[in-house]
Order: C-alpha cells, then sequence, then structure tokens
C-alpha cells in the first residue's frame, strides 16, 4: 500500500467521523445513541491505526517523499550511487564497514579518493569508529523550531561532502526526530564540546519603558538574569549484531540507510522518554515535570471541554502564538479529548483537511506524544499546551558509529553501535510558556 493510499483511507475515515458528528449534533439532547457511540469508537480507532500506519511508512523509507511514491527510498540509493559526489561517499562508507581504511591495498583508487574528500570535508573516520555531524539534511521541520549550530563540521561542498548526510545522517536524524515529538518541536543547539553549557533567562514583563520630557534623564531599571544548566549524558543504541553475508551482499546505499535508521530509532526512543518525562536527576529534565500546572480537572477520570479551554488561556498570549504552539498528548487521550464540546454543544475536535495537516483542538495543532500519560487517572498530567520551543536540547558534537570486529569474530558477525550526548530542560523564567492540565 502506498502512502497516497494510506492518506486516501484516512480522508474516508475523516468524511465518515464528520457525517457522524453532523448526525450527533442534529439529534435534541445532540448526544449519541448506542449505535453511534459504537460508530464512533469503532471509526475513531481506525482513524487513529491508520494514523500510525501513515507514521510507521515515513519512517521505514526513511524521507519525506512525495505520497504515492513506494519506491523513494530506492531511488534515493541509486541516484545517490549514480552521481559522482554521492557515489564517491558510498564507496568511502562501503570501505569502512570492510575495515579498510588502514591500508590502501584494501580497497579502490576510487574508495581511497572518497576517503580523502570526506577528511578534508571535516567528517571524522576511523577504522572502528565514524563520527557524524547532526545538521538539518533536507528535512523540512514544519514546527519551526530553530537550530544553532557552534563549531559544528560542516558537511557541505563539491568535494563529495553531501555522502555521510545522505547515506547515514538523515536516516539517523529523521528517526530522532519522528520517534522523540519533543526534540522534533523543541530549540536544538549543538556544541563541539561537552561542558556543562550555561543558558540565561530572563523574566523582564513586570518591567515597562517610560515617557520622558526632554533634556530629562531616564531612570535606570535593571535587568535580572537567572540561568540553567545543560548537562551532557550518553545515550547509546546498544549494539547491533550485522552479520558479514549482509555486509558483502548489500549495496551500501541499501545497508547503510537501514542501518542508520535503525540506531537513530534506538537512541531517539530512549531520549524521548526522557524529554518527555525524565527527572532531571542524571538524566534530561522532562518536559511534563518542567511544566507548570495551568488547570486541575474537577475528576480524576476526565477532564472537560471547558477545563481544556481554559488551560489554552492560562498560557501568557505570547505563547500561545508561533509554529511549536500547541497541544501535546498521548494518543489515547486525544481519542477522549476529540469527543470534547463547547458550552454550545460543538465538537472542539477539527479534523485535518489535508495529509499533512495536523488534527486541530479549538484551533490549535494536537502533537502526539506516546510517552505521555496513557490513560486518564488519577493525578496523571494530561494534556500540556504552550509554545513547545521553549524545550531546549543540547547535543554534543556527532553521533558516533562504532564498528566492532573481534568480539562476534566467531559467527563472523559485526558490531555497530551509535552514541549521542545530549541534555534537555524547559527554559521558564517565570513566565511559564508551557502549561499542564492534571487530574485530580
Amino acid at each position: 500500500m502506498t502512502l497516497r493510499e494510506l492518506f486516501d483511507q484516512r480522508m474516508t475515515v475523516v468524511t465518515e467521523l464528520a457525517k457522524l458528528r453532523d448526525a450527533i449534533d442534529a439529534r435534541p439532547d445532540r448526544k449519541p445513541n448506542a449505535d453511534q457511540v459504537v460508530t464512533w469508537n469503532r471509526v475513531s480507532e481506525a482513524y487513529a491505526n491508520i494514523n500510525q500506519a501513515i507514521s510507521a511508512f515515513r519512517t521505514a523509507r526513511a524521507d519525506f517523499a512525495s505520497p504515492g511514491t513506494e519506491t523513494a527510498s530506492l531511488a534515493v540509493g541509486r541516484e545517490a550511487r549514480s552521481d559522482p559526489q554521492t557515489g564517491l561517499s558510498a564507496d568511502a562508507l562501503a570501505l569502512w564497514i570492510r575495515g579498510g581504511f588502514g591500508q590502501r591495498s584494501a580497497g579502490t583508487p576510487a574508495e581511497h579518493s572518497a576517503v580523502d574528500n570526506l577528511k578534508a570535508c571535516g567528517v571524522r573516520l576511523r577504522d572502528d569508529a565514524i563520527w557524524i555531524p547532526l545538521r538539518r539534511c533536507g528535512i523540512d521541520n514544519t514546527s519551526g523550531a530553530q537550530r544553532e549550530a557552534r563549531a559544528q563540521s560542516a558537511l557541505l561542498g563539491a568535494a563529495g561532502g553531501f555522502a555521510v548526510p545522505n547515506l547515514i545522517g538523515p536516516r539517523v536524524e529523521l528517526a530522532l526526530l519522528q520517534h522523540s515529538p519533543v526534540r522534533r518541536l523543541a530549540e536544538v543547539i549543538t556544541t563541539p564540546g561537552g561542558g556543562s553549557l550555561t543558558w540565561p533567562m530572563s523574566n523582564d514583563t513586570s518591567n515597562t519603558g517610560a515617557l520622558v520630557g526632554e533634556n530629562v534623564q531616564p531612570s535606570a531599571l535593571d535587568l535580572g538574569f537567572q540561568a540553567v544548566q545543560l548537562f551532557a549524558y550518553k545515550y547509546s543504541s546498544l549494539r547491533v549484531l550485522v552479520p558479514y553475508e549482509l555486509i558483502e551482499d548489500s549495496p551500501p546505499e541499501l545497508f547503510l540507510p537501514a542501518l542508520g535508521a535503525q540506531l537513530g530509532e534506538r537512541i531517539a526512543r530512549a531520549q524521548g522518554t526522557d524529554f518527555t518525562t525524565g527527572s532531571g536527576a542524571g538524566r534530561p529534565w522532562g518536559i511534563v515535570g518542567a511544566a507548570t500546572v495551568g488547570v486541575t480537572a474537577a475528576s480524576a477520570t476526565a477532564f472537560t471541554g471547558d477545563e481544556v479551554i481554559r488551560l489554552i488561556h492560562s498560557v501568557d498570549p505570547n505563547y500561545r502564538r508561533g509554529p511549536s504552539s500547541g497541544f501535546m498528548m498521548h494518543e489515547n487521550v486525544f481519542e477522549v479529548a476529540s469527543l470534547l464540546k463547547d458550552g454550545a454543544g460543538r465538537y472542539l475536535w477539527t479534523p485535518p483537511t489535508t495529509p499533512d495537516a495536523p488534527d486541530l483542538i479549538h484551533g490549535k495543532p494536537v502533537f502526539m506524544n506516546n510517552a505521555m500519560a496513557a490513560s486518564v487517572a488519577t493525578g496523571a498530567a494530561t494534556i500540556l499546551f504552550g509554545q513547545f520551543d521553549s524545550y531546549k536540547i543540547r547535543d554534543v558534537g556527532a553521533i558516533r558509529v562504532s564498528r566492532t570486529t573481534e568480539r562476534r569474530a566467531d559467527n563472523d558477525e559485526q558490531e555497530f553501535i551509535a552514541f549521542l550526548r545530549s541534555d534537555g530542560l524547559l527554559a521558564d523564567a517565570g513566565t511559564h510558556p508551557v502549561k499542564k492540565l492534571v487530574q485530580a
């Protein structure tokens, strides 16, 4: 099934939900009967399943090609191999997998030329490891999250520098984005070293300027600063065991993207959980714990449409705008929220009207994060709302992929493992850019 067919299925389900919602609204009490409840649950489950399939399809393809081209990933590989620049890089990485960096006789002149070109671009290569700087890699982060690069190796230029990103880099980073919703929306800072990074903050909202007369010296009003520290916690993909037959028989433009995606997904799942619910003790401080309580629901097992609207208005208007502003919740909680109505009996949920459009609640986008509370239960923080690029993620240097041949030599296998050092926290100087709805 193609991605276009999945999108078409989703639009069919959305249309069915809209008709069902109109039928419920047409009832005198605006409440669904027993049959309509069963139908709504069935169609809502189908909608959730299709969304999961779309997400899995995109991750497996490891790119954002246009819908309907299920062979896009293979086409990218073929194009990369035929391009003079990216083809050289494919040769370089093939030589690395075979462990031939140290010996000129181990590879072809083209392969060694590719290695020399990559080194000239600042890519760090060693027989047992390769350092791949994370960068945008052409991925469109529609959240509008910003990225700052400090002394980051630039993988650009005509000397074969596009190669590593085209084969491994974008697959790793795409996996990090796909499986870590907070990272997808946060501001990410890359630093060359892992020493503690001081992040300054200031809350000047209570101060205003003043009207002054002619030839009158204005008075001074100090700007108060506070600071938080971002550290560097090491994350590992754990070991991936690869039979030598697969390495020998698979073209690098097919094998390397799959390897990069798997390594990236493993790190992303671990980081995604910590960026969401991390305690801040020896790990990142997750956004759920750092967020300020905006609304406490009256019930321990339910929340109302009015409470969701109050959560929106508990956040300063400056944080309710912008591409990274919206709701964040588990898919199960979103299913509950999609049934809510306002005081006039209108549904708060608006289904997407185009394949890439997000679900909306009260006109605000919904970002799914399955690391959050999966059920509406006592004391659970079920919904976040605010400006999510106020969450800061610090990455140290490049993601490092290591290869080991000795430990599994008797099994004729090679081990691959990736490492990335990161930290995260919510930059809140007292203005509370993200707030949460907590059950009673």
